[in-house]
């Protein structure tokens, strides 16, 4: 397609409200983000969305990345829309019949631009009463997939009420950046406890693989933990393969 985007983001989750323990599955599909509800008989469930399917469009390529689902059957994406020139991170929630949730932001969607040119790879969890979102800022997966576009890229995570506002008294209005190396650092995963958010990835990553695995803890109003290895950072260079 020429953007460079993966669109093989594919992944699945049980939905808890329902006895025959319906699956949904969310990903890409034709370049827009894609969700889709089977039953426990490996079979589409026409009631979900427009006959088994949900499907956005942003007008660009797009996916989603991650998923949560919530405890009434409500499900929420995040999702990258761009091309070369930029992208965004999308938050969706919908109902547990495919339909927006339009408690949540506008008819069920929040728009997030972390960076000022690109966002990458968003993942999400579920902290409380909000949604954290972390994603790697700035980063550009250019052709072949080991190129860079830039070589500052960091860390940013988000925390989104469950109205889809961004919560004031988390980081600096909603948002903290995180860049272990100041150089090309790669988010990979994110997840939450109670208390704290950890994320995973690479500092100072380069063409050839190098760099440092880290691993870092924020606590829940979004400042690094100096109680985990003193900065809130861990990282240890394993050497090139």
């Amino acid at each position: 397609d020429g953007t460079g985007f993966d669109v093989g983001y594919d992944f699945a989750f049980t939905d808890p409200t329902s006895p025959s323990s319906n699956i949904i599955i969310a990903g890409a599909g034709d370049y827009k983000v894609a969700a889709l509800k089977i039953d426990s008989a490996g079979q589409l469930v026409t009631a979900f969305g427009d006959a088994g399917f949900v499907l956005q469009s942003f007008g660009v390529n797009a996916f989603a990345s991650s998923m949560v689902m919530q405890a009434d059957g409500k499900f929420t994406l995040v999702a990258v829309a761009g091309n070369n020139a930029s992208s965004k991170t999308y938050i969706l929630s919908h109902n547990a019949d495919g339909s927006p949730n339009t408690s949540f932001g506008v008819n069920g969607q929040v728009t997030l631009a972390l960076g000022p040119t690109f966002d990458y790879s968003p993942e999400i969890a579920i902290q409380g009463d909000s949604f954290v979102i972390g994603l790697t800022v700035e980063y550009y997966p250019d052709v072949p997939m080991m190129g860079f576009a830039n070589d500052n890229s960091y860390f940013g995570i988000a925390k989104v009420g469950m109205n889809g506002v961004l919560v004031s008294d988390f980081g600096s209005n909603g948002v903290v950046y995180v860049n272990p190396s100041s150089k090309n650092d790669i988010m990979y995963d994110m997840w939450a406890s109670d208390d704290a958010i950890y994320v995973a990835g690479t500092a100072g990553e380069d063409t050839e693989g190098g760099g440092k695995m880290v691993l870092g803890k924020v606590t829940k109003n979004g400042v690094l933990d100096t109680t985990f290895n003193s900065s809130g950072l861990w990282m240890e260079d394993f050497g090139k393969a």
